[in-house]
């Protein structure tokens, strides 16, 4: 169910926020290609459906549909909106200041600029695919200037994946940043992404403990093209998952 997201402290939105031009424009072509809903939004808990109608990187400016309720355009026009949309996995949202209202396809549209940045709400998906002791699925993560250490993983989510370090090679703190770390996903691609680490405890195999590390991380940069193709992936392993049960 899409809707507004305000923390009490405003700085627990930072971690999602996207600058990327390129990435917000995606997005937007995104949902105006499926034609997905987007949502205006005030803080009085009001929201009416709207869509995107024409988005023009050249000029920096968006199209959005005016909504069925008349007052509630008025309103919004002079108070500000913001703009609330599911987006594959996460929930995308946005403050707009300004909307003008201009003629597009013989009728009223609202226009407003493409926003600098735009907060990309992750959700926590439930399914965490374990990697199948037969599977070869590595991370491998840049060490030093040329070097690299290709660790297996244990398992794999859409938030972020968990590897094995069987040595205890990587002594690493939560909080920590393995930049372009690559993931080979078999018949799909390679991914690269920035890992944080969130979590460093042992290692069991479902048999017994061992002395080597589990290292839990989570995503950090993940373009949308590469974030398609782990979700191709993730979604593959989870119906492989469930046919078995």
């Amino acid at each position: 169910m899409v809707g507004l997201v305000i923390p009490e402290d405003p700085m627990e939105l930072q971690q999602f926020t996207v600058d990327s031009s390129q990435s917000i424009t995606t997005v937007f072509q995104q949902l105006m290609r499926k034609s997905e809903p987007v949502f205006l939004c005030n803080t009085d808990g009001e929201k009416a459906e709207s869509r995107i109608l024409n988005v023009d990187p050249s000029n920096g400016t968006m199209l959005l549909s005016h909504t069925s309720d008349y007052a509630f355009n008025k309103k919004i026009i002079e108070e500000g909106v913001y703009v609330v949309a599911d987006h594959f996995t996460a929930q995308v949202q946005f403050f707009v200041n300004k909307l003008a209202t201009v003629m597009f396809q013989q009728g009223h549209v609202f226009a407003i600029s493409i926003p600098d940045e735009i907060y990309r709400i992750q959700r926590r998906e439930s399914f965490r695919a374990l990697i199948a002791s037969e599977n070869t699925l590595q991370c491998d993560i840049p060490v030093g200037t040329a070097g690299c250490l290709s660790m297996p993983l244990y398992d794999i989510s859409r938030g972020g994946v968990s590897i094995v370090d069987k040595r205890a090679s990587l002594p690493l703190k939560k909080g920590v940043v393995l930049q372009k770390c690559r993931l080979e996903l078999p018949s799909i691609g390679q991914v690269e992404a920035d890992l944080e680490v969130m979590s460093r405890f042992s290692y069991f195999d479902g048999e017994e403990l061992h002395d080597a590390a589990r290292i839990g991380c989570q995503f950090m940069t993940l373009s949308l093209g590469m974030e398609n193709m782990l979700q191709r992936y993730i979604d593959h392993l989870e119906y492989r998952h469930r046919s078995t049960m």
